[in-house]
């Protein structure tokens, strides 16, 4: 069944297409000029070029809208919709003067468009969003190999409004020829700013994906600097084998993505009075903390004083383990005993009933990083994390728990403060 519309029906959906587009100067001096006696090519009439002039704004409306993809304020707005984040109170005066995402950059390839649009950095990290929209029939996967192959489609993007019940080879035979292509997202290869990263991909309606990534700061804190980036592609066919879905890789490629990064300011805070992480055998010697125009960013240097304590807190997991010589590299899996505890602020007594003992949420930039990385836990050994907190936790006090994230058990809670670091 069609629909029909009335005259200001279609008026208003054209003006809501419309909306944003710039008119072209120079095609209005054409159609005057014509008007006025110029000698044209050929004459049209006023109804031909009214459809001409909206054919050419409806088809860059349509490659805008294909290649726009995410931007940081829609994740941001996810992670706080699920509770994962708070955003601060004067967060969209923020994006309006864009304090926390500036800069679009967008570079292209004989494979695809790449969109960053817009980025933050607040010295220790740096979190974007980068659009990809594949120039080929190709389905844009995260990781591309055969055990990625069959799982379900659903499972391996952070996002997708794909609702079909199939593995990732399964869905790439049947809609796009068995085609795949990965598209890693990292600093150059000679790059040493950062040190660690991590992602999600979000696989959007028109075929393209959206990475979003955040990245851990190699040392000091970044200020004003150029970096290279690059993109990382490679190209697949999948085939069914007795053994599930196969994956041969076909070709590959790198691409520089060039970026000028520039940091937020932030107000610096310290504590350098220990205290006792109750229940779980370590003691925090100092925190370090920077205030920043989106959140919190914490950083603890931890001691272990019992390590039958801290033991108790450990657990067993199968990891990947690399090894090899000169260019040959062999991958395995063992057993390994790891340290389960993560650690999380609460609202300390005094910041109202509402929200008094609860978990503060993690900031909307950044990610957790650090925890114990020896292979056994003994009595003084050191270790460090830093991950965000939401804006909101700043004030007077703050207050602190260990969680075991295999378990979910939460331990006691302690409060400390913190105090200026003069510049």
């Amino acid at each position: 069944m069609s629909k029909r519309y009335t005259k200001d029906t279609f008026s208003e959906a054209l003006d809501r297409r419309l909306s944003g587009f710039q008119a072209d100067p120079w095609l209005a001096r054409r159609v005057i000029g014509a008007s006025e006696g110029e000698k044209p090519v050929k004459k049209l009439s006023v109804g031909a070029i009214l459809v001409i002039v909206l054919l050419c704004i409806l088809i860059t409306g349509a490659v805008a809208a294909a290649t726009q993809g995410l931007t940081l304020d829609d994740f941001w707005k996810w992670l706080e919709a699920g509770g994962e984040t708070k955003l601060p109170d004067n967060y969209e005066e923020m994006i309006r003067d864009e304090v926390v995402q500036k800069d679009e950059i967008v570079v292209e390839d004989e494979h695809a468009v790449y969109t960053i649009p817009g980025y933050y950095c607040d010295g220790k990290t740096l979190t974007l969003v980068v659009n990809v929209a594949p120039k080929e029939d190709v389905l844009p996967v995260w990781y591309m190999d055969d055990e990625e192959m069959n799982e379900p489609i659903q499972d391996r993007y952070y996002r997708t409004d794909v609702t079909e019940e199939a593995t990732l080879g399964e869905y790439a035979w049947k809609h796009h020829n068995g085609n795949v292509a990965e598209f890693c997202f990292g600093e150059a290869d000679d790059g040493n700013v950062f040190c660690g990263y991590s992602e999600g991909v979000v696989l959007n309606g028109d075929g393209s994906i959206s990475i979003i990534q955040d990245m851990m700061v190699d040392g000091p804190a970044l200020t004003e600097r150029d970096v290279q980036m690059q993109i990382n592609y490679k190209k697949g066919k999948v085939s069914r084998g007795d053994a599930g879905w196969h994956v041969e890789a076909l070709e590959e490629d790198t691409t520089i993505i060039p970026m000028t990064i520039r940091t937020v300011k932030a107000r610096k805070y310290v504590c350098k009075d220990g205290f006792d992480v109750p229940d779980v055998g370590v003691r925090v010697t100092e925190v370090r903390m920077e205030v920043n125009p989106l959140e919190i960013w914490c950083e603890m240097d931890f001691k272990v004083t019992d390590a039958e304590q801290f033991g108790k807190q450990w657990v067993e997991r199968e990891v990947t383990v690399y090894s090899g010589f000169g260019d040959v590299t062999y991958e395995s899996r063992e057993m390994q005993r790891m340290d389960a505890l993560d650690y999380e602020f609460v609202y300390p007594e005094g910041t109202g009933e509402e929200k008094m003992g609860k978990t503060v949420p993690q900031g909307p930039a950044g990610c957790y990083s650090g925890g114990c990385t020896y292979s056994e836990p003994f009595k003084g050994a050191m270790f460090h994390a830093a991950f965000p907190i939401s804006l909101d936790a700043f004030g007077p006090r703050f207050a602190m728990r260990a969680r075991n994230m295999e378990t979910g058990e939460r331990f006691g809670t302690v409060e400390f403060t913190v105090e200026p670091v003069e510049e």
